[in-house]
């Protein structure tokens, strides 16, 4: 056995679910992740919340990515839903503005990790490679306030 497969078999992947009502913005997080995928597995897909949400009972992800803004929902009540029913299973917003106030509302919610869709890609892969490790995002990379000690 080589030595990349042999590295391979044990890394843990990270189980990704998608929750984002455009589709384009969709397929690009999906193509993104898939170029990590000795790292990052996309399990499922949802254009809309609650056939998130229900997608997210049924697989169980590590971490769902989600739209701050979906056609049925606000991602922040997502998050908060997602929070009490999986608590194992961390989420990611992603969302169109930018600064503390968003990061700040994103963590009362649930969430670990807030931003914005313009965040160069390697930060978004590590928000959520921190969130499926449990690593409160802003000891990662400074994507929201610190933690409360």
């Amino acid at each position: 056995m080589n030595g990349s497969i042999a590295i391979r078999l044990y890394m843990t992947t990270v189980r990704v679910l998608l929750i984002e009502g455009h589709s384009l913005l969709r397929q690009s997080l999906r193509e993104m992740f898939m170029l990590e995928a000795s790292a990052i597995e996309v399990v499922g897909e949802a254009g809309v919340g609650c056939e998130g949400i229900a997608a997210a009972r049924q697989l169980l992800p590590d971490v769902v990515v989600m739209n701050v803004r979906l056609p049925d929902m606000s991602g922040l009540e997502g998050a908060r839903l997602l929070s009490q029913e999986l608590p194992d299973t961390r989420v990611v917003l992603l969302g169109q503005e930018d600064g503390e106030e968003y990061q700040r509302e994103a963590l009362r919610h649930g969430a670990s990790a807030y931003l914005p869709y313009w965040a160069p890609i390697g930060e978004i892969l590590v928000a959520v490679k921190a969130a499926a490790s449990n690593k409160p995002a802003s000891q990662e990379k400074g994507w929201g306030p610190a933690p409360p000690n």
